[in-house]
């Protein structure tokens, strides 16, 4: 049975399957995307409920903190 979904957002595929591979092996499901851009579609689509998003800082296009901000989240 599944902890819950995380999605993990980075645009290094090796940092993508590590993190994938730990959080299956802990019980969660686990949905990726490559960039800020693919991931505030994700969440704005709510298409699915995340327990939690692991994001990484540098990104091209959107960076973590701009999806932050995005999500209105001011203070990051």
């Amino acid at each position: 049975m599944s902890r819950g979904t995380v999605l993990v957002v980075d645009d290094q595929r090796p940092t993508r399957i590590m993190l994938r591979l730990l959080l299956t092996a802990e019980g969660y499901a686990v949905v990726e995307a490559v960039s800020g851009g693919e991931a505030l579609a994700l969440l704005q689509s709510r298409v699915q409920d995340f327990k939690a998003i692991v994001l990484d800082y540098h990104m091209p296009g959107m960076s973590g903190i701009e999806l932050l901000r995005a999500l209105g989240f001011p203070q990051a």
